[in-house]
């Protein structure tokens, strides 16, 4: 059991989130060593914590706070919330918060000792000087969709089964999986308690659903869902959620690798850039100086091994006076996203679209045949990402983007672009050494 988890368990008026801060102060000790929040303990530990200030009991009081209501029917309120409020209630902030005006509008109210001291906890990334619209929900009715709409149960429900097995920790791994601690040792299960992957390992992580990194000692190696070994590659020193895992020793799993690449174009995920995007929506792959973008109609991002490039329709970023910037200018960030110097200004153009994503994966020090490999499992699975061949070799999806791939010079070529009549083909090189 984790030791935040036992700690939150045991200590009456004590919430979860305020026990992680306690770690993060330092003040939670196991063994007399300051713990991490995933720290598990164990017969006979010894535990010792000091709570960093008096919780006080949260009695959300209606208040008549008027409401910026952008949307409202039976089941869910759009809220635009102002710089300056407070969401929640919570330390240093028990009145006037948003919970406490929606208290009045919808007529609620909760004392100081309930269970959650969050009343309609709002999903939210949205700080008090930060304004935006808030998705309320009126009611406690929840259904989950798979892609198609089709009703299913909620992935984030541990099965009862699961539940009852009493494992040290369980984490949901995708399709009705989970990977759980038994003792000292991991496995994989389905949502019946049937175990997949036998409990003979010291380390699991998931990659994909069907993909799991295992291993009892430093050298680890990719097995499916079954526990079947995927490939021939060893990893040593593990990196869980690097991309430097992806190529090992001169191989690459190509399963693994079409995975990564695929994800940028799936279209029916939460993909990242999308038709549509503008640099707004994807403002986090420049910062704040847009004195590095004058004149610039693209962004380039490495991933090792892959190289990314964002292209858009028109400059990121310009100078304000229409003058060029002196070569020994001083940069200082202002809160407005323009960058003032001794000389001009600049800012972004946040209204720039995109218009396609060039991705550049390395494989010149994998064996001879790789990316022909690698492009046959990628054309293959072009369909589950919504893309049909054409008899060009591109593929286009019914959203009006297109995709083509190529290779040369030991680098596989992935393009993506939002406006199909833009699209030119890519060079198939093959190696010979």
């Amino acid at each position: 059991l984790r030791v935040d988890k036992f700690i939150t368990t045991h200590q009456e008026d004590t919430s979860r989130n305020r026990v992680q801060q306690a770690i993060k102060l330092g003040y939670v000790l196991v063994n007399d060593k300051p713990a991490k929040a995933n720290t598990i303990i164990r017969p006979c530990d010894v535990i010792k914590f000091v709570m960093p200030y008096q919780r006080r009991g949260v009695e959300i009081l209606p208040e008549n706070i008027p409401l910026n209501i952008a949307y409202e029917d039976d089941d869910v309120l759009v809220i635009n919330k102002p710089a300056g409020m407070v969401v929640h209630p919570g330390h240093g902030n028990y009145t006037g918060t948003l919970v406490n005006a929606l208290a009045f509008y919808l007529g609620l109210s909760q004392g100081p000792d309930a269970e959650d001291e969050r009343m309609g906890v709002l999903v939210h990334r949205i700080d008090k000087d930060t304004s935006g619209l808030l998705v309320v929900a009126k009611n406690d009715s929840l259904v989950c969709l798979d892609r198609n709409g089709k009703e299913v149960g909620n992935p984030l429900e541990t099965p009862k089964k699961i539940k009852d097995a009493n494992y040290r920790d369980r984490v949901y791994a995708g399709d009705d999986k989970y990977m759980v601690i038994k003792g000292d040792r991991m496995g994989l299960v389905d949502k019946d308690n049937n175990v997949l992957i036998p409990f003979d390992y010291k380390f699991i992580q998931n990659i994909t659903p069907t993909r799991f990194v295992v291993g009892k000692d430093s050298a680890m190696i990719l097995v499916d869902d079954h526990g079947k070994q995927v490939g021939k590659a060893k990893f040593v020193d593990f990196k869980p959620f690097s991309a430097d895992n992806q190529a090992v020793r001169g191989y690459i799993n190509l399963e693994v690798t079409a995975a990564n690449l695929l994800s940028f174009i799936d279209e029916d995920m939460v993909c990242f850039a999308k038709k549509g995007s503008t640099l707004m929506d994807v403002n986090q792959l420049v910062g704040v100086d847009p004195t590095q973008y004058v004149g610039l109609k693209q962004v380039d991002r490495p991933i090792p091994p892959m190289f990314c490039s964002y292209i858009f329709d028109s400059e990121i970023a310009s100078l304000t006076g229409g003058a060029a910037a002196p070569a020994d200018s001083t940069v200082i960030a202002t809160t407005d996203s323009t960058m003032t110097s001794t000389g001009p200004q600049a800012e972004f153009n946040y209204g720039a679209k995109l218009r396609g994503v060039a991705i550049n994966f390395l494989v010149l020090e994998t064996a001879p045949g790789t990316e022909e490999k690698l492009l046959q499992l990628m054309s293959s699975a072009m369909g589950t990402k919504g893309f049909k061949l054409n008899a060009d070799g591109t593929f286009t999806s019914d959203a009006g983007t297109a995709v083509v791939m190529g290779y040369e010079k030991g680098v596989f070529k992935l393009y993506y672009y939002f406006d199909p009549s833009e699209v030119k083909p890519l060079p198939r090189e093959s190696r010979s050494v």
